[in-house]
């Protein structure tokens, strides 16, 4: 949702909005969706397809990970009309205009993020009302809930009954494709090894809830002899002037970056930091494609991008969907972060800083590491594959479908 944000909190988009062009906008994508579904299944009407599934169509807000997993090419199927399918696959939550199908809800945040279905979206009343979610999920208006191999499955056991846990999946929603060979990071390694500075590389699409401000000041106090490239556009300009005095940090402010731009950038780089306060994935997952070793945090998506010994895991102090604080001592993102600031000037995020320090120093003193650590990004993305991940969704739509009622 980060970068929904940079994207729209230009001038640009605020004055579209104030003109109804982004309405328009919208619009004119459903329709040109909707037709050409139809269109492929006119000209296809006489083949036989497995074609019997819905998934919402794309619009001005959608998150740039999921168009590009689940549009064109990616799609595990050819998406149908919503009239036409027997199934509907939803992101987040469900809508009363799937009644009558069998719905695949996969949350991709939260797990109670399923009581939108029901009009719930406070985190406080999500908690609260947890039961009730449970009882939906329970019912026959949710066939399956997918999730990925991380800490959702453990948030699920705590708020959901034992029958909507049997509806839980978990499958590879990593859906990586390499874009790298095992030759290519060796030919990286040897540049290393004749002295080349060490690149790390960091992608933050919001300043304030990817914990920039800790990664810039771990990576200045660290004395790192290596180089960073941080992409980020809303960086305060008193921290921004620190950030420029820096002769080894690369600041870059696009948002968002081109395809070339990106590849660009992972390729030429040796680790990946992903720091953040709240979630985050979608450069991560860009990382195990390309080789790069990951520095990361240990909330709930976090620990499934180092499960090879492929990098560092950071153990952070708080974390934003932990049940003892989500909806219960925070009501918001907003509301969590306030507290994050309030438990950092009182010296709660020194530790996980030092971690930080000592990670980026560890691999100025073992470069050979980051070869090794990188073929082992490569083989967790070589395991987690978009074809994977799209062979186990045809399975779970054909099993969803295959149900008696």
């Amino acid at each position: 949702m980060s970068i929904q944000e940079g994207l729209h909190s230009s001038i640009f988009y605020r004055i579209c909005t104030k003109l109804k062009i982004i309405l328009i906008y919208d619009a004119y994508l459903k329709i040109l969706q909707f037709v050409n579904r139809k269109l492929f299944f006119l000209f296809n009407s006489l083949k036989k397809t497995n074609s019997y599934v819905f998934f919402d169509y794309y619009n001005h807000y959608t998150h740039p990970d999921i168009k590009k997993r689940y549009y064109g090419d990616r799609a595990p199927i050819k998406w149908n009309t919503l009239n036409s399918s027997k199934i509907v696959h939803c992101i987040q939550s469900s809508s009363k205009r799937f009644l009558g199908k069998r719905v695949i809800v996969e949350p991709n945040d939260h797990v109670l993020v399923i009581g939108g279905s029901l009009g719930i979206y406070k985190p406080s009343e999500s908690v609260r009302r947890s039961k009730e979610i449970s009882d939906y999920i329970s019912s026959s208006a949710i066939s399956r809930v997918l999730i990925g191999n991380n800490d959702l499955i453990n948030h699920a056991r705590h708020y959901y009954l034992e029958n909507a846990l049997k509806k839980f999946i978990i499958y590879p929603e990593f859906s990586c494709i390499p874009k790298v060979s095992e030759i290519f990071l060796k030919e990286k390694s040897k540049e290393l090894s004749l002295g080349r500075k060490i690149k790390f590389l960091s992608i933050a699409s919001n300043f304030r809830k990817k914990a920039v401000d800790l990664l810039i000041e771990a990576f200045i106090e660290s004395k790192c002899l290596g180089e960073l490239t941080l992409v980020c556009h809303d960086i305060p300009e008193s921290l921004k002037a620190k950030v420029l005095k820096a002769d080894n940090i690369n600041l870059i402010e696009d948002i968002p970056l081109s395809i070339k731009k990106k590849d660009y950038l992972y390729r030429n780089s040796d680790v990946y930091i992903n720091t953040t306060y709240i979630d985050g994935g979608a450069v991560a997952v860009n990382a195990l494609e390309y080789g790069l070793p990951i520095i990361t945090y240990t909330y709930h998506r976090g620990k499934s991008y180092i499960t090879n010994e492929n990098g560092i895991l950071l153990s952070e102090p708080m974390k934003y969907y932990d049940p003892k604080g989500y909806g219960i001592i925070w009501n918001s993102i907003n509301d969590y972060l306030e507290q994050v600031e309030i438990f950092k000037s009182n010296g709660g995020f020194v530790d996980v800083q030092k971690q930080l320090i000592n990670s980026i120093k560890y691999y100025e003193s073992h470069p050979n590491k980051i070869l090794t650590q990188g073929i082992r990004s490569l083989e967790l993305a070589k395991k987690n594959t978009l074809e994977q991940s799209n062979q186990m969704l045809r399975k779970i739509y054909l099993d969803v479908l295959n149900e008696k009622n």
